[in-house]
């Protein structure tokens, strides 16, 4: 029996000692490990070492493991899981897409340039990706993991914030004179009526919920299951090719009649921007910041532009989106980098998505 500053020794369990009382009712079990006990049940998957019961961290975690100690990989998702999953969603998003466009001509026949057929149909998109994270990923914890907090997320996708409200503030107060040379001064005239409420909700549900719960939620997290999302390495496979996914299904525009040069100039900008919201959300593991960033960036882009020219969608798209565009993948890449560097990559891995 030891004394009252060590652990209690039970009976032993499949010949290794049980150690102390129970704790939340389970048993604690294991052989010590550099004379340390083993405490509590496992922590997403890995048992947890460290020191003894009385040096408990806030919230019920345990001092550090002892130096040296690695605990085991995570779980890897079989190749053919994972492209199942990734294929499976892009096709199922595609075919909704057309689906809903085709009855939309026979029965609604809603403008196709409108935002309000930008809302109606991200509806059963949004209802078809929900189905594929909580019954086929079996990860409903990605709709309420608070990750490493919210507001610290956003100071993390500070950089979108800045650019998106420097954007506002360019569409609604810089103009051009008869010279070219730019001028400031206070829109004319503002429109907001029912296309613009058609515009926010839209743009919300389409770009900032759908777009996200597609490309963050499910693809990379399918893809960081399968490189390993313990890994530095692995988690940074997943965010540049879901990045590049990301950019390359903007080539969708064409279809809307959006002009090529301003396609590919979004393509090339977005892939820099799904690289950089992967980032973002794998330092956050708050799906809710990606939700609010993609909206709040495209609201500031989209929605000032409808109320000073009343343009459509493509008209907006087209209107917005110049050969500049190109530059943005350098920037991303760049704040995504500074994002990933070494001494913060901590938070890649003090959260569990399940």
């Amino acid at each position: 029996m030891e004394n009252n500053n060590n652990p209690q020794y039970g009976t032993p369990v499949n010949g290794a000692p049980q150690y102390g009382a129970p704790m939340n009712g389970a048993p604690q079990y294991g052989t010590p490990v550099n004379g340390a006990p083993q405490y509590g049940t496992p922590m997403n998957g890995t048992p947890q070492y460290g020191a003894p019961m009385n040096n408990m961290a806030p919230g019920g975690q345990f001092a550090p493991p002892p130096m040296g100690y690695r605990p085991p990989p995570a779980p890897r998702t079989s190749t053919l899981r994972t492209v199942i999953i990734i294929v499976a969603t892009i096709v199922l998003y595609f075919g909704i897409e057309w689906l809903f466009a085709n009855l939309n001509a026979i029965f609604f026949k809603i403008p196709n340039t409108s935002y309000k057929l930008q809302f109606i149909g991200s509806i059963p998109v949004a209802a078809m990706l929900i189905i594929m994270v909580m019954a086929v990923m079996k990860k409903k914890h990605i709709f309420t993991a608070k990750g490493n907090g919210f507001f610290p997320g956003l100071l993390v996708g500070g950089y979108l914030i800045f650019g998106a409200v420097s954007s506002l503030f360019t569409q609604l107060f810089q103009h051009t004179d008869a010279n070219g040379q730019p001028t400031y001064s206070a829109p004319e005239s503002l429109t907001f009526g029912t296309e613009q409420i058609w515009l926010i909700i839209g743009v919300i549900l389409s770009a900032g919920i759908c777009e996200e719960l597609m490309f963050r939620g499910v693809i990379l997290n399918a893809l960081r299951d399968r490189f390993g999302r313990d890994t530095f390495k692995g988690t940074l496979l997943a965010i540049i090719i879901s990045g590049v996914m990301f950019g390359c299904m903007h080539f969708i525009n064409l279809r809307a009649g959006v002009p090529l040069p301003n396609v590919l100039a979004q393509v090339v900008s977005v892939t820099g921007m799904g690289i950089f919201m992967g980032a973002v959300y794998c330092r956050s593991g708050n799906i809710k910041v990606c939700f609010f960033l993609h909206s709040f960036l495209d609201l500031c882009i989209l929605l000032p532009n409808s109320m000073t020219t009343g343009n459509d969608l493509v008209s907006s798209l087209t209107q917005t989106i110049t050969p500049a565009a190109f530059l943005g993948i350098f920037i991303y890449s760049g704040v995504t980098c500074y994002l990933l560097r070494k001494d913060v990559r901590y938070d890649l891995f003090t959260y569990d998505i399940t």
